[in-house]
């Protein structure tokens, strides 16, 4: 549990570097900052809601004290759904976001063209949160989740 808590920390700490990273290199105007400050509040909000809801998936806590207790766990196909969803949305927000700026430098083509290539680099992560959406709807209706995508890996 503690792992799977711990993916939207990490997603959003990678969002923010990237974020950061924006701000930093590229000479933005004050249309295009507020754009990285909105992707900003929509990261924070989105990966601070969804670490929280995975925190309370499970009602575990008096395990700890008697082994006797039965975990209590929601359904979290659903909750795997939505997170993939938007993850899979600040991933485009986020990689989208310098393409315009890429196209327009005053260099050759086929620099241009290795640039687009680096920050487009991240749809490998965006490839694998559409495999991952893919693999929730195994575990729709489940409070075993890890099985759920297991067999759908197999089926794969």
């Amino acid at each position: 549990m503690a792992a799977f808590a711990a993916c939207p920390a990490a997603y959003f700490f990678v969002k923010l570097s990237i974020l950061f990273f924006y701000l930093r290199v590229f000479p933005l105007q004050s249309k295009t900052r507020y754009m990285v400050y909105a992707l900003f509040a929509y990261c924070t909000i989105y990966y601070g809601v969804a670490f929280f809801a995975i925190i309370g998936l499970c009602n575990f806590r008096n395990r700890d004290w008697d082994m006797n207790v039965t975990m209590n766990c929601f359904a979290n196909g659903k909750l795997i759904l939505a997170i993939g969803g938007l993850d899979l949305v600040a991933d485009f927000l986020v990689l989208a976001f310098p393409i315009p700026m890429v196209l327009k430098l005053c260099i050759p083509w086929p620099q241009r063209i290795y640039l687009l290539f680096v920050f487009l680099a991240g749809l490998t992560a965006s490839a694998a949160c559409a495999i991952r959406i893919a693999l929730g709807v195994q575990a729709l209706g489940t409070t075993d989740a890890t099985m759920a995508q297991y067999h759908g890996l197999t089926l794969l």
